[in-house]
């Protein structure tokens, strides 16, 4: 995000924000898998786990804020989306 407000090819910039979004999403879904099983397991406390998940969450919303705001950087991206 801080890359793309700082370019003047914020379109180009944006696959980057978007590629990193993807693999954002996709270490959530490892991490939330993996602590599903741990707590299968019984390895975790589940009260313990309950803050790790929101934990992961908030970071992932956090990762889709700056997405939004990538892509309110780019012109044409508004015209697509209006």
């Amino acid at each position: 995000m801080q890359n793309n407000m700082k370019s003047d090819d914020s379109a180009r910039l944006l696959d980057k924000a978007n590629e990193l979004e993807t693999a954002i999403n996709k270490y959530r879904n490892h991490l939330r898998k993996d602590y599903l099983s741990k707590v299968s397991k019984g390895s975790y406390n589940i009260q313990s786990g309950i803050v790790y998940n929101d934990i992961f969450s908030s970071l992932e919303k956090i990762g889709d804020h700056v997405i939004n705001v990538s892509e309110a950087l780019v012109p044409e991206h508004h015209l697509s989306k209006a």
